[in-house]
């Protein structure tokens, strides 16, 4: 009998537990800076010289938030690597592809976990501080593709077209996105071609 009940008290104990466990739910869009249009990103983006977009994440949940790309010129960009408050929008800095660049590829990688990627967080600061060489930049990626790894594709619920958005200068705008939600940790990859 007390063995019944110690199992019946562990029961009740682990729904307690998974009641109480936060869901990742967050959408992505990817907008032209000069329209204001969403672009969509299931497959590389094609964008002309000039060209100036931005990324635009919205959280319904705390979390932390990593987008890192690697542009032309051999290049890696930070443009976020913290917390996200829940119900809030990130706004990335503009990304302008130069008049006089060459014909290429820039690879964005966009982490939103609810828990911290210390390693990967660690390996940022690294690059930050010591220059986007190449040794710092392959750490960077490699722990992006061993965060990638570990996530198992089984649980995630279909992405799902979405309205985002919220005031900017007074003026409520809806803007199309991706809505993603299910697993504790996502990578996204979009791929823009100019």
């Amino acid at each position: 009998m007390k063995k019944l009940i110690a199992l019946l008290c562990l029961c009740m104990g682990l729904q307690g537990i998974y009641a109480q466990q936060k869901i990742l739910d967050w959408s992505l869009a990817l907008l032209n800076d000069r329209t204001g249009e969403s672009l969509p990103f299931a497959t590389p983006v094609n964008l002309k010289q000039g060209d100036r977009y931005r990324f635009l994440v919205e959280t319904n949940t705390d979390c932390f938030c990593y987008v890192v790309g690697e542009v032309s010129g051999d290049d890696m960009v930070v443009l976020r690597a913290q917390r996200l408050r829940a119900r809030s929008l990130f706004y990335s800095d503009i990304i302008h592809i130069p008049s006089n660049v060459a014909v290429g590829s820039e690879t964005f990688y966009i982490v939103i976990s609810l828990t911290e990627q210390k390693p990967l967080l660690d390996k940022i600061n690294v690059m930050q501080k010591g220059g986007t060489t190449v040794r710092n930049r392959r750490n960077v990626m490699n722990e992006i593709h061993n965060i990638r790894r570990e996530i198992s594709r089984f649980r995630e619920t279909p992405e799902t077209p979405v309205l985002m958005g919220g005031a900017s200068r007074g003026v409520l705008s809806q803007i199309p996105a991706v809505h993603y939600s299910g697993l504790d940790t996502y990578v996204k990859v979009i791929t823009i071609n100019h």
